[in-house]
């Protein structure tokens, strides 16, 4: 329960403020976020909103998600469906907002089909959809990922 309490705090100072998201991931809270990915559904979910916000609007984030290994753990909650899902496709939204993160998410297997997938999905069709246009901004290559 402390981990699912931290990841709200760190969602909520994280919110709306990019300066708040590099003082997080200063202090380490990118890799501790990605680490509690694996966790439970609930506690997964949480560290995914938390780290959605910590990487928006911040590209070194961004990076540093990505080399902690968040792709292909947010890619494997995708399949879960529901709330963890959902929180999922917003991180890897924010991951494909920066170059080499589009080409991460869309090289990942299974991670196109999946958020197509979620298109169906009442909880999760409109974060499937920013993900899948992130994934596709850019270059062709993503696009015929």
């Amino acid at each position: 329960e402390c981990a699912a309490q931290a990841c709200r705090a760190l969602m909520n100072i994280a919110l709306g403020s990019p300066a708040s998201g590099t003082a997080i991931a200063s202090a380490g809270g990118v890799e501790r976020l990605v680490a509690l990915l694996p966790s439970d559904a609930s506690v997964g979910a949480k560290a995914a909103d938390a780290l959605a916000n910590v990487l928006s609007s911040n590209d070194p984030n961004r990076v540093a998600a990505r080399e902690a290994g968040a792709v292909p753990l947010l890619v494997a909650m995708l399949r879960g469906g529901g709330v963890a899902a959902s929180e999922a496709a917003d991180a890897l939204t924010m991951i494909a907002g920066e170059t080499g993160g589009r080409a991460a998410v869309a090289a990942q297997t299974d991670a196109i089909r999946l958020l197509v997938g979620l298109l169906s999905s009442v909880e999760c069709a409109a974060q499937a959809c920013r993900a899948l246009m992130n994934i596709a901004h850019g270059s062709p290559a993503t696009r015929t990922a």
